[in-house]
């Protein structure tokens, strides 16, 4: 299903999109408050953006393999790296920073982790050849699969706004893909 085994190109898409402007708050808003997994949101336009539309139940395979990881390991790691920047008080005077951005680190390492095991099983994934359709569409298609796919379909009118932006993004970043300019 994608080309370029050895490398993660998936991971240096989401590393490129990430900091785009609006990006990263859209994200967290959708992780924070919806519950989606980002890498899975990014997943999806990645894919979206390769001309690949996931259907609901590969979806829910890739939900299931990761869910693990992301509730054992990167989920405790995100609580810490809060609860450190929130409550450094409680250290007194102790040069806490430098702990925290070791935590910040292993976060980063674990979310790259996630991609790289959800790149891995894409090959194995039934996905539907779609090089010939609009490319933000699929995105959008993909991201609104997902969004089925884990409940959230009552937050659908507040996400959209988030997901199009993200789309956006996604566009500029992998080169001209353009949206139907659609907000709703």
């Amino acid at each position: 299903m994608v080309e370029g085994a050895g490398e993660n190109l998936f991971w240096e898409f989401s590393l490129k999109i990430y900091h785009k402007p609006q990006v990263e708050d859209g994200l967290l808003l959708m992780q924070d408050r919806h519950g989606l997994d980002v890498n899975l949101v990014l997943l999806c336009c990645w894919l979206g953006g390769q001309g690949i539309r996931l259907k609901e139940k590969p979806i829910k395979l890739l939900l299931a393999e990761t869910v693990v990881w992301r509730q054992q390991i990167i989920e405790p790691l995100r609580h810490m790296r809060r609860m450190m920047k929130r409550d450094m008080a409680i250290c007194g005077s102790l040069p806490t920073e430098t702990v925290r951005q070791h935590v910040k680190t292993a976060e980063l390492e674990a979310e790259k982790f996630q991609q790289d095991m959800l790149y891995d099983k894409l090959n194995r994934l039934l996905g539907l050849d779609a090089r010939g359709a609009d490319r933000a569409g699929l995105m959008r298609i993909n991201m609104l699969t997902l969004i089925s796919a884990t409940g959230c379909e009552s937050d659908k009118g507040v996400l959209r706004p988030l997901l199009e932006r993200i789309i956006t993004a996604s566009s500029q970043v992998m080169g001209g893909v353009e949206g139907d300019g659609s907000e709703g």
